[in-house]
């Protein structure tokens, strides 16, 4: 597991399962898959970064699947 992935259940369980599912327009599930694997998908970015900035939930960058380019 990389440093910080315990940094997702934390913000999940801050921001409410069901709260984010319906920002997002997904299901719970997802979220809890998200949860579980301990990273979110990058789509989710902006959604996540504001609800954690409306309750000062720290959100660091690198709990998001962002895609590197190949070297």
């Amino acid at each position: 597991m990389m440093p910080g992935m315990d940094h997702v259940p934390h913000i999940i369980d801050t921001l409410g399962r069901a709260e984010i599912a319906a920002r997002l327009g997904v299901k719970e599930t997802a979220v809890a898959k998200a949860r579980v694997k301990r990273i979110m998908p990058a789509a989710w970015y902006q959604v996540i970064k504001e609800m954690a900035a409306e309750k000062g939930v720290d959100c660091p960058d690198h709990v998001f699947s962002w895609k590197v380019a190949a070297k």
